[in-house]
């Protein structure tokens, strides 16, 4: 190393010309005056360490992002600028942050770049869409362009969007082969069956298998389970026609198109497939409708407190993927089905497919579940005595 000094200034100027020489004779190093160095050939100097780590702040090691999830923020603490390197030029300081799928970096891509001197210790918003599932690792490089310090790595998980699935509030649930509800880590929520207004969950009962499938969730706070085996009952199409004297002989609605409106109060019967529009039920009015054959609902069948309704056919009950919501009471010698599509289905009453029970919603986000079924007391008590069976709510009884 040469010296490359003015008279009387402090050594920051260095230079590696080998024709600058020290003064003939003397043995050692004298920077007073100039040495033989052009203005051109002086560079400059700075003693540079290692900076310090950066410590990550976003995301926190261990989380979760979903297809669904919006961009990621990635964040760190600001480095003072001892910490980066004290005297080195302010330009040559910055922060990198990578993402890799391996530990050791070796495929780490840049997710961005920020100069020390702008202060900004975050990423502009990151988006993984297009980016394969499984386990990321990330870090924050600080340098003061000649050395560079790693920050010790965060990780995250990325998935694709849970299986979609149901919750009840209080009322029971019965499936004559098995009940699977597969209830995600990010759902916000323990229990397949909530606790209702009187305090309690319902009872959750199956016929095969060995236990109910949940997922990472619980049956209920209190764990009511039972294995039944199969259970047959007499409710049906035919056994609530016949004992509730029904006319069979005058079929109602309008048989030549199809659709059937709602009508009054009364008990009414078709004797074909039906598309039945919904409307809401007054807190006076009591409806049932039977059906000898199948039932498709396009829209939202809504019960006020102190109404009734109830749906009961020889086929299949199908809410379509324009219907959201259903009170009442629904009885299927078929399947009940709730038709696929993108928003919550959320039922109120009780709901039975003697044949089964299918459920096809999926949401954008389906840490919520796709449907959610509550109990209503109300229903229960303005019910014909013929449907006041409380081990009926919300039963599937599969083949």
């Amino acid at each position: 190393m040469h010296c490359d000094l003015p008279n009387n200034t402090p050594p920051t100027k260095c230079s590696g010309n080998p024709f600058c020489r020290p003064p003939v004779g003397t043995g050692t190093l004298d920077c007073t005056g100039w040495n033989s160095c052009s203005n051109s050939d002086r560079a400059a100097f700075c003693v540079k360490g290692f900076p310090d780590k950066a410590t990550l702040v976003s995301p926190s090691s261990g989380t979760h992002f979903y297809s669904f999830s919006p961009p990621i923020d990635f964040s760190w603490n600001a480095l003072t600028a001892a910490q980066m390197g004290e005297g080195c030029p302010s330009g040559g300081r910055y922060y990198k942050a990578y993402l890799a799928t391996k530990l050791d970096f070796s495929d780490q891509v840049e997710i961005c770049s920020n100069g020390w001197t702008t202060g900004k210790t975050s990423c502009n918003p990151y988006s993984m869409t297009g980016k394969p599932y499984g386990t990321y690792y990330w870090r924050v490089d600080t340098t003061n362009s000649d050395q560079i310090t790693h920050s010790d790595p965060g990780t995250f998980t990325y998935t694709e969007n849970p299986l979609a699935w149901f919750q009840t509030t209080d009322g029971d649930i019965h499936a004559n082969d098995s009940v699977t509800s597969s209830m995600p880590s990010c759902s916000g929520t323990d229990y397949l069956s909530l606790n209702g207004g009187g305090g309690s969950p319902g009872v959750v009962s199956w016929g095969e298998g060995d236990s109910i499938g949940v997922g990472s969730g619980k049956v209920s706070e209190t764990n009511w389970q039972a294995k039944t085996g199969s259970i047959s009952t007499q409710i049906s199409y035919e056994y609530l026609i016949n004992r509730l004297k029904v006319d069979q002989t005058t079929p109602q609605c309008l048989i030549g198109t199809g659709d059937c409106s709602i009508p009054s109060t009364g008990t009414y019967f078709v004797n074909n497939d039906v598309t039945i529009t919904g409307r809401v039920i007054g807190s006076n009015e009591k409806v049932v409708i039977f059906v000898n054959g199948n039932v498709h609902v396009p829209g939202n069948i809504t019960v006020a407190e102190g109404g009734f309704f109830a749906l009961i056919t020889k086929g299949d009950i199908t809410f379509d993927s324009t219907a959201n919501q259903a009170h009442g009471f629904y009885l299927s010698d078929g399947a009940v089905t709730v038709a696929a599509g993108s928003n919550l289905f959320s039922g109120q009453g009780s709901f039975v497919g003697l044949g089964e029970v299918i459920f096809s919603r999926n949401l954008a986000n389906n840490c919520t579940p796709a449907e959610s079924f509550s109990s209503r007391p109300d229903l229960f008590i303005n019910a014909p005595l013929e449907f006041q069976y409380s081990s009926f709510l919300f039963q599937e009884v599969a083949p």
